[in-house]
């Protein structure tokens, strides 16, 4: 009985060349085989086109000396190709996280104001939502500058409101900035030691403090040996000469922020 259904089993069984999950995958390989044929026979034309005109489609352009001026980051005078595309990367970088910050804070306090008890704090935060989700945030961003251009004077001296260090003009925010100097991370490191030495002196005249009863001043203390170590660190710093390329990363990160996020703060604040 066992053979004879094993031979009908086996008899039942359906060819390959008509098994449905065979032909699946054989087509699916086939379609493949044809994809990376039809691009391997493009990419080869392609290089042959481009080298019949002496195109070069290598890596050497990051080598290369460049005479690109960029606007604004953390080179705006590169001298190969590779610095002028990581500059750009970082200027993407930088646009796109202070773009999230900035949108992430105006969607909170546009959520919080959809919540209010206000009748009218909550009205405008409908209309604000309702209004801009259906807009293309390409046609809000031409809408906002051409306000701005049209509305704000043409770029000068005498554009101010503080001449000299503050104008504000047609072409944005302009206001002096600070840069920091060699040096300044390693005395920066002096003077978390001193922080860190002025929490236990502070508990220690705290201590002092509520044993005796008398006035210990343990927060003057504290400030006087973080004044202490910083003073100390203007002339011990280069000895923490090895850690200069430790933070020389971090200098570029900070020299990075775009010139737009002290902007938006003074606007926010005026």
């Amino acid at each position: 009985m066992t053979d004879v259904t094993t031979r009908e089993r086996v008899s039942q069984r359906v060819p390959l060349w008509r098994d449905v999950i065979v032909l699946k995958w054989v087509t699916q390989v086939f379609l493949l085989l044809v994809v990376l044929s039809a691009m391997w026979f493009l990419a080869n034309q392609a290089g042959d086109n481009l080298r019949a005109r002496n195109i070069n489609t290598d890596f050497d352009f990051l080598e290369r000396p460049v005479d690109i001026q960029i606007g604004e980051g953390i080179d705006t005078h590169p001298d190969t190709g590779g610095r002028a595309l990581w500059s750009a990367m970082v200027n993407t970088l930088r646009l796109s996280i202070s773009g999230i910050f900035f949108a992430t804070i105006l969607g909170v306090i546009v959520g919080l104001a959809r919540l209010s008890d206000n009748w009218l704090v909550r009205r405008i935060g409908s209309i604000w939502v309702e209004t801009l989700r259906n807009i293309p945030l390409l046609v809000q961003m031409i809408f906002y500058y051409s306000a701005m251009t049209a509305a704000l004077p043409r770029l000068g001296l005498e554009t101010g409101p503080i001449n000299g260090w503050l104008h504000v003009s047609n072409k944005g925010i302009s206001m002096p900035r600070v840069h920091i100097a060699d040096g300044f991370y390693q005395w920066a490191v002096v003077v978390l030691i001193g922080a860190a030495a002025a929490h236990f002196v502070r508990r220690h005249r705290q201590r002092i403090q509520d044993e005796t009863g008398a006035n210990a001043s343990p927060i003057l203390w504290a400030l006087g040996t973080v004044a202490l170590f910083g003073l100390v660190g203007l002339f011990v710093h280069p000895a923490f000469f090895w850690l200069g390329p430790i933070f020389g990363a971090i200098a570029d990160l900070l020299d990075s922020l775009p010139n737009t996020v002290p902007q938006l703060l003074v606007s926010a604040i005026a």
